[in-house]
């Protein structure tokens, strides 16, 4: 129920859920020599909400507190025992003191420890104000007009005076007198307070499973590492004896592929006897042994393809230099062809700027 009203895509109605503990819980200490027990929560205890306990020590001595079901029969066997308390060191002091213990018991079954305190009981000298007891006096009901005339004088008589001339006669006036008394004070220091539950871990043990983590992690990656450079050192033998007769054929003198096949056998052989389960820097430095062999041969081989790929490269950028310089003819040639289209056509539309033959010039021509 209580999952359901927490949960955000359910809706339950609102009811007053009241949590009970169940079983009866006891609180034991050991203090030296002495041990004692008390019953902590009865059966079916409601907890309505978190309820804390404040379990007092008359001596201040160092003690182990233990929290455990009442009834052993009534959990699993080995499960009874709640929680243990250490206040491993408490400080000596020359007044009256004790040791307080908070334990916590919350709605959901959670109990536990919570604070230890240390506890003085010290006196300290303070001022306490002296009260003064007036008598009560009996006062007799003046006549109207006489006390009309005694409050005329009254206000008079303020309104002569002066005013107080600094604040201190106006504090010395109002400052009730004090006496002095002495009075008892619970003065708390917080203690340590070593806590373990069964079936968790304290805070040593976390540290060191932490770091035996970390250990069997380190040592998980070496031997991932350590079988990646076996694996990489026989698949790179069995490459270069097959490149001896295959690319690097035409790269190499006989004494080198004679010395790199020597190298090749000898590596091989070692990985299938002695070197079958060795550490991974021998590993690394067998494969340096080989590439000592097999580098000049394969380096050869690169440059010859880094010649070729610079090769087919330049060619590239030839044929595309070549391809834009016939593409920029042709459109220069084409821009010309146009131009020279566009002219024709402008002289083919001009109108002709010779006026007629008028009558008299068609007569003189006849005559002549």
């Amino acid at each position: 129920m209580i999952c359901a009203r927490f949960s955000p895509t359910s809706q339950t109605r609102g009811y007053d859920l009241i949590e009970n503990t169940g079983r009866a819980i006891t609180l034991s200490y050991s203090m030296g020599n002495k041990e004692q027990s008390f019953q902590l929560l009865k059966d079916n205890y409601s907890l309505p909400k978190m309820k804390a306990f404040n379990s007092t020590f008359p001596e201040a001595k160092p003690v182990r507190v233990e929290m455990r079901y009442t009834d052993p029969e009534s959990v699993c066997i080995g499960n009874d025992i709640i929680a243990q308390a250490n206040i491993p060191e408490v400080p000596s002091s020359s007044f009256p003191s004790k040791l307080r213990l908070k334990s916590k018991a919350e709605p959901h079954g959670i109990f536990g420890f919570v604070q230890a305190d240390f506890i003085e009981e010290k006196e300290e000298t303070v001022e306490v104000p002296i009260v003064e007891e007036k008598p009560a006096e009996l006062e007799k009901p003046a006549e109207p007009e006489k006390a009309q005339s005694a409050d005329t004088e009254m206000k008079e008589a303020s309104q002569s005076e002066a005013p107080p001339n600094t604040d201190t006669e106006m504090k010395e006036a109002t400052k009730p007198p004090t006496r002095l008394e002495t009075r008892k004070v619970n003065v708390e220091t917080k203690l340590k307070l070593e806590i373990s539950q069964p079936g968790t871990m304290s805070n040593k043990e976390v540290e060191a499973a932490r770091m035996d983590e970390c250990e069997m992690k380190r040592s998980d990656a070496l031997v991932i590492a350590t079988a990646d450079a076996k694996n990489g050192l026989e698949a790179f033998v069995y490459s270069c004896t097959e490149q001896v007769h295959g690319e690097w054929k035409e790269f190499g003198s006989p004494d080198e592929f004679t010395a790199l096949q020597d190298i090749c056998s000898k590596t091989t052989q070692w990985l299938y006897d002695e070197g079958d389960d060795v550490s991974k820097e021998e590993y690394d430095g067998k494969m340096e042994a080989v590439k000592v062999f097999s580098e000049p041969i394969r380096l050869r081989l690169v440059a010859k393809l880094q010649a070729e790929e610079d090769a087919r490269r330049a060619k590239i950028e030839e044929e595309k230099k070549r391809v834009e310089e016939q593409k920029a003819a042709e459109e220069a040639a084409k821009k010309a062809a146009e131009e020279s289209t566009k002219g024709e056509t402008k002289m083919e539309t001009e109108p002709d700027t010779q006026a007629p033959p008028t009558e008299s010039t068609s007569e003189t021509m006849q005559t002549d």
